[in-house]
């Protein structure tokens, strides 16, 4: 869909056509060597909105960067830099906690205290017992089925996800869309939630310690 979309108009500019996506963007890798595009679906819930936000906020920071008098290295304008990718993913995870809030507020108004309660934790990995008495702290004695159904509501939203056996892959509903909601001992926060929560990775937090 972005690949059709970015050619569509290089036709209509005589601008250079694309045969993959990987190619839209000025480097090969970010972070923990993934590509970009899988860097940033991975901080998407697959929805078009997300991509749509997500590319506007990378363009404006590319903007910023080449119109500011002080930026120290030239901006690439005819690739999408990684460097902007992690620039604007602050804003874009903030983006996205309140259009998760907006969405849910009137339905299920409890979102807020569950963001509340992760955001309290502080930690993208998160264990049920961890996830329990942050939110009691926020919302006052809780039973554990009202827990439960707290944790598949946010598993059903894509705001966590959990393992399955000895398996490393992280279960995200926005990824696999026939996984049911599974109680597990740990439960990670979508990545694109992270900044947006003020979230940090447990081995970052244990090393500041």
């Amino acid at each position: 869909m972005i690949l059709e979309r970015v050619n569509f108009y290089a036709k209509k500019h005589n601008k250079q056509i694309f045969s993959k996506v990987d190619d839209l963007f000025d480097k090969e890798q970010m972070r923990q060597q993934r590509a970009p595009f899988d860097h940033m679906l991975l901080r998407t819930m697959v929805r078009p909105r997300d991509f749509i936000k997500f590319f506007e906020l990378i363009k404006q920071d590319m903007k910023d960067r080449k119109d500011h008098p002080f930026e120290p290295e030239e901006v690439n304008s005819e690739k999408i830099e990684c460097q902007s990718i992690y620039n604007a993913e602050p804003a874009y995870s903030e983006w996205l906690v309140e259009e998760l809030r907006d969405e849910w507020l009137v339905q299920h108004p409890i979102i807020n205290e569950l963001f509340t309660a992760i955001q309290n934790n502080g930690k993208t990995i998160l264990s049920h017992e961890e996830f329990t008495g942050a939110f009691k702290k926020v919302a006052g004695e809780t039973s554990e089925i009202d827990i439960t159904n707290h944790l598949k509501f946010m598993f059903e939203n894509s705001i966590i996800g959990f393992k399955i056996g000895n398996s490393q892959q992280w279960k995200f509903k926005c990824f696999y869309k026939a996984q049911g909601f599974i109680e597990s001992s740990q439960y990670k926060v979508h990545d694109g939630l992270h900044r947006g929560l003020n979230l940090k990775e447990p081995r970052a937090i244990a090393s500041n310690e």
